[in-house]
């Protein structure tokens, strides 16, 4: 019974082996009988009758022209970077970046990469890797063509004149604003015109207008640095020309004994320095002929008038002015 039933066992194995056989299209073997264990399919018969190919080695990618970094390589700017070409068509290339600083350090991943001020002075370079069905893995490394630099302060207000131009009126130039930058200060220099020619010596925040610029129109160019390179020059503009200035003056009063014989004279008070003085005595309003000194000999005429004394006072670029005293009753 047993060995009936290995024999039954045997016959089915033989018997599968040769349905495969057959399906897999190859010969079976003449004498091969699934019945008689005996004439079994020997085993030299089916055991190389399906080749497996030798693994073949993998090709190498090779660099056709080489990726760029490209970008103003500058705080907050992106910077990008090509693939390059290579042997095989870029449809059938898997390309991968790797920014990285000076000391190997990964940055950013990616085609594209923002340098922040932690990046100021380093040269990036990127890892540019490779792949591709059949090929070896390759990478590139290229470095970007100047370290990053910090960016230019954007300036949020221009720079403007302030005051009203006139004579013996210092004018002001209010610096521009730029935004917070706090690795470096933005400096800026001036230079004041006059209808456009530029005023000797005048380099400073504030100019005061003289006689020469009544009637011109004074302006200013201001030139911004940052570390000693120039971010802009503009100009800062009057919107109207200079006007004669005021001088200031006070009432003049009479000193001496206001009697018949005496000598008098004036104390003019305070006025703009540089101002030149004429001076007229009147008598009762009216002008006395030949008065017109600082000093005055009171006359006999003059008994019982009453003496006054006007004080006129001119500038170059000022409104002449004119101031009279208080009456004095002659003795």
């Amino acid at each position: 019974m047993g060995e009936q039933l290995n024999k039954k066992t045997i016959r089915l194995g033989i018997a599968g082996a040769l349905a495969a056989l057959s399906l897999a299209g190859l010969a079976v073997p003449a004498h091969a009988d699934a019945d008689d264990p005996m004439h079994a399919i020997p085993i030299d018969a089916y055991s190389n009758a399906v080749a497996v190919p030798a693994a073949a080695g993998l090709m190498q990618l090779t660099n056709v022209t080489e990726p760029i970094v490209t970008g103003t390589f500058v705080t907050g700017s992106v910077m990008k970077v090509t693939a390059g070409t290579w042997s095989e068509p870029s449809d059938k290339l898997t390309v991968t970046y790797d920014w990285l600083s000076p000391d190997g350090k990964v940055l950013a991943s990616g085609p594209r990469f923002t340098p922040g001020v932690s990046d100021v002075g380093a040269t990036v370079t990127v890892l540019v890797t490779v792949a591709a069905a059949g090929y070896d893995t390759a990478q590139v490394r290229v470095t970007a063509p100047k370290p990053v630099t910090l960016r230019d302060p954007a300036q949020t207000r221009p720079p403007y004149i302030q005051g009203t131009p006139t004579v013996g009126k210092a004018l002001t130039v209010v610096p521009g604003l730029w935004a917070r930058n706090e690795m470096n200060v933005v400096r800026e220099s001036y230079l004041w015109m006059r209808d456009g020619v530029t005023i000797a010596g005048a380099t400073g925040r504030h100019y005061t207008p003289v006689a020469a610029d009544l009637g011109r129109k004074i302006d200013i160019w201001v030139t911004s640095t940052l570390n000693g390179r120039i971010l802009k020059t503009q100009g800062a503009f009057s919107s109207a020309k200079v006007a004669a200035g005021t001088l200031s003056s006070s009432t003049p009063t009479i000193v001496g004994t206001v009697k018949a014989g005496n000598v008098l004279s004036v104390s003019r008070g305070a006025w703009t320095w540089g101002t030149a003085f004429k001076y007229r005595w009147l008598r009762n309003g009216v002008p006395i002929s030949g008065a017109w000194y600082s000093t005055y000999k009171v006359r006999t005429a003059d008994k019982g008038a009453k003496l006054t004394v006007s004080v006129t006072g001119a500038k170059p670029g000022y409104t002449t002015a004119t101031t009279t005293s208080s009456y004095y009753s002659v003795r």
